[in-house]
């Protein structure tokens, strides 16, 4: 047998590493997935820069990017317009791998040379002129920086090449393939440079790949075969050449004449593993939720992915105060003999009370750019309840979601996107809605109250979305195909299954939440054909049972009352246990001593309870108990709980029978456990119960009726220790407070005069600073007297919890602990968008003080502290975007208040937040009751303004013609006038949409400047004969597109003016922020208290009032005649020839002489007409 054990442990340990091998080198993504032309842009704001005569050749004319920027001034795309799909590329995201460094670092000398095997190296530095070899083939590895210099050589095995650091590839250096077969893959965690004339030698496009985590850039020259991914931009220099492709957040083309020689036919025989693999993708498992878990408590990680990718779950609530989604059994979706579903999610509608705005957040989802296959058990309760969500990732209204009677009221299945279109008629059983994004429907086969499979299958290459369910017979009901068109790319924010999040308007309505259960969620990448998803379908397994029982039962009791027996089956091993829900099966309970109400108890919810009656036990008689029978197993033994913090492994449990003593009790006539307390909050319905047994009928009979002087106490038992200055009253007195751990012999009393009624009943009414889980004592000695003897009466409360009244957000600060002011449209500014704050949170009781013990429990419920956005207070139509929150709570001053100082918000505007705890529940007493809004938080501002694409305005040695659109780029024959983008940013660099003039936000103003040092010219700055209108703020950009804007020409003629200078400033009079690289002196105070000098120079000129001169021409009819034409400006008085113009150039279309343009040969030979002829510009 131990051969056996030692053997299966070994092969789980040889399965588990391979899952996880596996895992970390999953093929997620097809390289025609990433590089579907020769250039792409995969930034969610992405812009491709094509300078003048660059090319692109091999691909279609549609590259995949948000924006794209074409001065390529021809047809730059195999021969046509260049145009983008307005979406953000495909990306890969590889997880990173790195060595230890154990060979050391290389470094070659000039001319040296050098050799090494596959291993890990600290650095390498190749000198000038020297070769350095990569030895093993399909080897790997690790390195930190890699440095190359003039003229050096790397000779490349094919392998993984896992760089910590930069690469830079120096001028001419050369990188030559020395493989016979197998790609070589570079990783590079950081930036990649090459140098004037750098080249790849030997390499097939589909042998090389370069990825790096920053950016990529290239001097004048570079020639490279292969393909580059960069997570930052690519910059690419003069009449560089890449033949493959590459992939950047955006493409800053830095030079003119650049080259790419798309090579997409290679890509499907590329193997550039884990980046990317060729066309066809096998699919692979990317999560799987069996919700085989007990119970979930809204904790991290809880909601276990089996994948072996680590995508764990958590539990968690939109909004209100509902219980948590648990899960639940007993019914499993599908039966194969002794094996089946097991577990089951149960979500909104479920439990009592029934929950809502339940859902599972999938916190580490990765994205899912490319094919792949949602698939899971779901059984409604109410299938034609409109808007059910099953998987969905769509917080930021711009993602997909996998869904049941949405927008129907009729029971179909339903998956939708929002960045792609219906492309025809749906085949199969279903149809495609008209729903304002792609849509397609399963008709209604859909059933209330019984188990269906259902599957979405996505197929990016054939542009298809397949439905499938299935009832709980495996009959396939309905299959649908819908075709899309667009680009498929993956919706921001947390994917989640069985409802939007909190951070999305819908998941924090009453919708948008799927009613009933949910089971076997799995989710691949590519497209699984049918007879997979039937396959997956039957899965099954032998469920595994809860972790534990226990048998809760006073350590005291009266023989009178009896005792409460209470039987909880446990999902873990915490004390208190966290409930199995799931289980509701039968146990069977003895007693040694007494009679037992039920000796078989059905659990619901995963506890049941019983009264063990005694009353004719002697003084200090025990009875023990035993769990004889449980119809579910469980996986460790059975614990004994004297009280619900009290527990010990044992096979049975005992209570100690005195025959009188007190009773703590919620009612004077009967007993009652003492429900949860609020902090702070006076409890009128307490009372101390004075009983003995009678020796003849057995009944409790009350054994004092007039005042009695009793001792009082309490003990802290979560936390194990009491604050000192915090209060407990009884009836009015201040109780002293004792440990948890302090013995019941050594407990310190207080003394309370205490008036017991007729029925021995003495009200005491309970009050309580704190919180905590805490238990009551009472204590009574009598003499001998009266024929009775010495007798001490004792009393032990249940462990109750006394939670906090209410949780506030109490104080908001910037880093530097500068108070929140709290304003809107006016009054200084708080922070910069995505600037760290402090956000301090605070537990108060009923009177609104601190409760020091919050957070000091044996599991800190300080983990569970959270907050969330609330409400957007400005600007009026703003969007209430997320918040971000990085790092934890702590502790700080006065004790009850914890600080997060890792607060970010990425957007403009003030909001209110509101805290919560993640499992909304506090010490399993539930929610606490009050979580207020806070106050009003702003105004986060723009962290700076700065200018994109501002190329400088290109002159004619150093002067501009009057009336003559502005020219960005000398090589470029056309004109662009002013085309560039103002954008308001977050501390990240990224727009914030909030600053808009149309949502309501009091954005800055836009004014140009045209001046030297004698004139202001501004009146003169013109979109042809108009004025330019000053750009509108739209989602925190201000778009300037003025294509022929000039200094205009007056109707006479004036100048030459010189030091010209031309801006854009802005005048910010609320935020008072600055614009980056500000340059430019004006002649203004900044006004408002913005400030001053607040504008960016984009030009200065000699402005020149021009004309063409063209002079007749005489001579025989034998001779060719040359025709001069000349320019000249006015100089103050005349005009002159302009000797400094080199620039302007006349087309041969725009001169006519005498029957027809001139670029046509024909019409250069004139046939005179009387001796003359005339043509004309």
């Amino acid at each position: 047998m131990m051969n056996y054990f030692l053997s299966f442990k070994y092969i789980k340990f040889i399965i588990a590493f391979l899952l996880l091998t596996n895992a970390s080198y999953a093929l997620a993504v097809a390289c025609s997935d990433i590089f579907t032309n020769g250039i792409q842009a995969h930034a969610p704001n992405g812009n491709i820069r094509l300078r003048y005569h660059s090319t692109i050749t091999g691909g279609s004319a549609t590259l995949a990017a948000r924006t794209l920027t074409d001065d390529s001034a021809w047809l730059a795309c195999s021969g046509s317009s260049c145009v983008v799909t307005g979406t953000a590329a495909t990306k890969s995201t590889p997880t990173f791998l790195t060595g230890n460094g154990t060979n050391g670092a290389v470094n070659i000398g000039y001319q040296g040379s050098a050799t090494i095997n596959a291993g890990s190296y600290t650095a390498i530095n190749v000198g000038q002129e020297a070769t350095l070899t990569f030895n093993s083939e399909n080897g790997v590895y690790y390195t930190g920086a890699v440095t190359t210099n003039f003229k050096s050589i790397l000779r490349l095995q094919s392998g993984d090449y896992w760089i910590n650091g930069n690469l830079t590839i120096a001028q001419e250096t050369v990188l030559r393939r020395i493989a016979s077969s197998g790609p070589t893959r570079i990783f590079v965690n950081g930036s990649v440079t090459f140098g004037f004339k750098a080249f790849t030698e030997g390499f097939a496009s589909n042998q090389l790949l370069i990825y790096a985590t920053g950016s990529i850039t290239s001097e004048n020259e570079l020639n490279f075969t292969g393909y580059m991914y960069a997570g930052g931009n690519i910059s690419l220099d003069f009449k560089s050449v890449v033949n493959g492709a590459v992939s950047g957040a955006n493409f800053i083309g830095a030079g003119n004449e650049v080259t790419i020689n798309y090579q997409g036919s290679n890509l499907s025989s590329a193997d550039f593993s884990p980046f990317c693999s060729g066309a066809t993708v096998t699919p692979v498992l990317l999560g799987s939720w069996n919700m085989d878990e007990g119970s979930w408590k809204g904790s991290a990680n809880e909601v276990r992915d089996t994948s072996g990718n680590g995508n764990h779950g958590r539990a968690a609530i939109a909004a209100g105060s509902s219980v948590l989604p648990s899960t639940s059994s007993g019914n499993p979706a599908y039966i194969n003999g002794n094996q089946n579903t097991c577990y089951y999610g149960a979500f909104d509608g479920t439990g009592s009370p029934a929950r809502s705005h339940s859902y599972v957040e999938l916190t580490g989802f990765p994205a899912l750019p490319q094919g792949f296959t949602f698939a899971a058990w779901i059984r409604s309760t109410n299938a034609s309840a409109q808007h059910q969500r099953i998987l969905v990732r769509d917080d930021a209204q711009n993602g997909w979601g996998f869904s049941l009677a949405d927008g129907t009221g009729q029971p179909k299945l339903r998956f939708f996107s929002r960045n792609i279109a219906n492309n025809g008629a749906v085949t199969g059983q279903g149809t495609n809605p008209n729903c304002g994004a792609f849509c397609v429907d399963t008709n209604p086969v859909i059933s209330s109250n019984a188990w269906h499979y259902v599957a979405a299958a996505v197929d990016t290459s054939a542009k298809t979305v397949t439905l499938y369910v299935y009832n709980q017979s495996l009959t396939l009901l309905a299959k649908a195909t819908g075709a899309y068109t667009g680009t498929w790319s993956d919706g921001s924010g947390l994917a989640a299954i069985g409802g939007e999040t909190s951070a999305s308007a819908e998941g924090r309505t009453s919708s948008f939440h799927f009613l009933g259960n949910i089971d076997e969620v799995n989710i691949y990448s590519g497209a699984l054909p049918q007879a997979n998803i039937e396959n997956l379908m039957r899965t099954a397994r032998v469920c595994s049972g809860p972790d534990h029982y226990e048998i809760e039962v006073a350590a005291e009791s009266i023989a009178c009352e009896g005792a409460k027996v209470t039987v909880r089956v446990c999902a873990d091993s915490a004390v208190p246990c966290n409930r199995d829900f799931s289980v509701n099966t039968n146990v069977s309970l003895s007693a040694t001593a007494g009679t037992l109400n039920a000796s078989t108890l059905t659990l619901s919810a995963g506890e049941a309870s019983t009264k063990l009656l005694y009353s004719n036990a002697v003084e200090d008689a025990v009875a023990t108990l035993n769990l004889t029978s449980v119809a579910t197993a469980a996986n460790n033994s059975t614990k004994c709980c004297t009280g619900t913090s009290s527990c010990l492994v044992a096979s049975s449990c005992s209570s100690r029978f005195n025959r009188a003593g007190f009773i703590f009790s919620e009612t004077a006539a009967t007993t009652q456990n003492i429900p949860t307390q609020i902090s702070g909050v006076t409890n009128n319905n307490l009372y101390l119960r004075s009983v003995r047994t009678d020796d003849k009928t057995g009944a409790c009979a009350a054994r004092f009726t007039s005042p009695q002087t009793v001792q009082l106490a309490y003990k802290c038992i979560n936390p194990t220790t009491c604050i000192a200055g915090q209060t407990l009253n009884l009836a009015g007195t201040s109780i002293i407070s004792n440990a948890g751990a302090v013995a019941d012999g050594s407990v310190v009393y207080s003394n309370k005069a205490v008036n017991f009624n007729a029925t021995g009943a003495a009200n005491i009414p309970f009050n309580y600073s704190d919180v905590g889980q805490i238990r009551l004592l009472a204590r009574l000695a009598l003499n001998a007297g009266g024929g009775e003897p010495a007798y001490t009466f004792t009393g032990v409360s249940n462990d109750f919890v006394v939670k906090p009244h209410s949780l506030v957000v109490s104080a908001v600060t910037t880093a530097s602990n500068i108070n929140n002011p709290g304003t809107t449209s006016s009054g200084a500014g708080f922070v910069a968008a995505g600037e760290k704050f402090n956000v301090n949170l605070q537990s108060r009781n009923a009177s609104g003080n601190p409760t020091p013990n919050f957070g000091r429990e044996e599991t800190p419920e300080i983990n569970q502290l959270a907050i969330i956005e609330n409400a957007l207070s400005y600007p009026a139509s703003g969007s209430l975007t997320e918040i971000t929150i990085g790092g934890a709570f702590t502790t700080t001053s006065p004790a009850g208040t914890f600080i997060n100082p890792d607060i970010q918000w990425n957007q403009v505007g003030s909001l209110t937040i509101r805290p919560y705890l993640l499992d909304n529940d506090y010490l399993g007493a539930g929610d606490i009751p009050n979580k207020p809004a806070s106050g009003v938080i702003g105004r986060f501002y723009p962290n700076m303004f700065d200018l994109m694409n501002t190329d400088a305005i290109v002159t004619c040695s150093g002067f501009l013609y009057m009336g003559m659109p502005f020219n960005v780029d000398s090589t470029t024959p056309s004109t662009k006038g002013l085309d560039f983008m103002l954008r308001a940013l977050d501390k990240g660099g990224n727009p914030v949409t909030n600053y808009d003039l149309a949502k309501g936000y009091a954005v800055a103003s836009i004014p140009f400047f045209m001046f030297n040092t004698e004139i202001n010219f501004l009146s003169r700055l013109k979109n042809n004969s108009v004025a330019i209108s000053a750009p509108i703020w739209i989602n925190g950009v201000a778009a300037i597109s003025e294509p022929n804007a000039q200094f205009s020409r007056a109707n006479t003629p004036d100048g030459p003016y010189s030091g010209v200078k031309l801006g854009i400033g802005v005048q910010d009079c609320l935020d008072k922020r600055q614009l980056s690289d500000a340059n430019l002196t004006v002649d203004t105070t900044g006004g408002c208290g913005a400030p001053e000098n607040n504008a960016y120079e984009l030009a200065q000129f000699e402005v020149r009032y021009g004309r063409l001169r063209l002079d007749d021409a005489f001579g025989p009819e034998t001779a060719n005649l040359p025709v001069n034409f000349s320019t000249e400006y006015w100089l103050g008085n005349r005009f002159i020839d302009n000797q400094d113009d080199s620039c302007t150039k006349i087309l041969r279309s725009a001169i006519t002489y005498p029957a027809g343009n001139i670029s046509v040969p024909a019409n250069l030979t004139v046939a005179l007409n009387g001796g003359g002829d005339g043509g004309e510009l």
